[in-house]
């Protein structure tokens, strides 16, 4: 079942990320800001869930127990296990780096789902570029 989940929101993530890339083609820039973020959000929920080897069910119950913000919890905590595997200062930054791209595109995103603006085709593509260069770090990660 664990490792079930993890891998539907693997498939859910790539799902979101293809979809951000066809809504870029149809100039449905605000859709495809969710759909980088949420693609991100997952891979990141999935990462963590694998690495620490914890249950969905179990995490989330942490998170409302500690009335956390879930979206800042799971990239917390990828990055924590990041930096925590090695004291190496490159570690450091590739955590640094992470959270830059996530902390964007969450911004990018609240931005397109909640406020009253066009999001233009610049922005659309950074939110997918970032979401491309978050993942292909997540998935180089050891």
């Amino acid at each position: 079942m664990y490792l079930i989940f993890i891998m539907e929101l693997q498939k859910k993530s790539d799902c979101n990320f293809k979809s951000a890339g066809k809504l870029l083609d149809y100039q449905l820039y605000a859709s495809s800001v969710h759909c980088s973020y949420y693609s991100c959000f997952q891979a990141v929920v999935a990462f963590y869930l694998d690495k620490s080897k914890r249950d969905y069910s179990e995490v989330q119950k942490e998170i409302s127990d500690t009335k956390r913000k879930v979206h800042t919890y799971y990239i917390d905590k990828v990055c924590g296990i990041h930096i925590s595997q090695s004291a190496n200062i490159n570690k450091h930054k590739e955590s640094k780096t992470l959270r830059d791209l996530y902390k964007n595109l969450k911004e990018l995103r609240v931005e397109a789902d909640y406020h009253n603006v066009d999001m233009s085709e610049s922005e659309a593509k950074k939110a997918f570029e970032n979401c491309g260069q978050l993942i292909k770090k997540l998935n180089s990660l050891v």
